[in-house]
């Protein structure tokens, strides 16, 4: 019988209502949901500073919680080790961060294999979607390609289409008191 430490599960994790927004990540089975947390919140550009998460089965986070993981791998939650879980090929879990605006992830378990001799880190990320180049909408609009690096909300929202822009395009005038969202990707 394999100990947990020589144990990997290997899990696709895609935002709800995005699946094409995806990464793949090993971690051991000695590993705790704090690691999945962390790996996750770096993986997908998530605040590794501030907000809550937690893992839960079921239809409702609120119900059928892991227990809450801080950022800094604290909580009821953070402790519990991926084996301990008692999940096999095919099982789905979901993960919720940040409480407030909560922002849901289907976490599926695709693979459990015994670890390489020569692979010792973990958790990893080993795959993710092939990330979209968004250029700047008012670049555009006078012949340029400027890679975007935001999205403007409240122009969005008028449009009812996103609204990239570069950093320049945001720190005009045009924009000056609207907010701003990250790129999914």
């Amino acid at each position: 019988m394999l100990k947990s430490d020589e144990i990997v599960y290997q899990f696709k994790i895609s935002r709800v209502g995005r699946r094409d927004i995806w990464r793949k990540i090993e971690i051991r089975g000695d590993q705790t949901l704090g690691k999945l947390d962390r790996i996750i919140r770096i993986s997908f550009d998530l605040d590794t500073f501030d907000h809550l998460s937690s893992f839960y089965s079921g239809k409702r986070w609120h119900h059928s919680n892991f227990g809450t993981i801080n950022p800094l791998g604290q909580g009821e939650g953070a402790q519990i080790k991926i084996a301990s879980l008692g999940i096999g090929k095919g099982s789905k879990l979901g993960y919720v961060y940040d409480f407030g605006t909560e922002q849901h992830f289907h976490v599926n378990l695709q693979k459990i294999h015994e670890i390489e001799p020569d692979d010792t880190y973990f958790p990893k990320v080993i795959d993710e979607n092939v990330k979209k180049e968004y250029y700047c909408s008012d670049c555009e609009k006078q012949g340029k390609q400027t890679p975007a690096e935001m999205v403007c909300a409240y122009c969005s929202e008028e449009e009812g289409k996103y609204v990239y822009l570069c950093q320049k395009c945001a720190d005009g005038k045009k924009h000056n008191d609207h907010f701003f969202d990250d790129i999914l990707n």
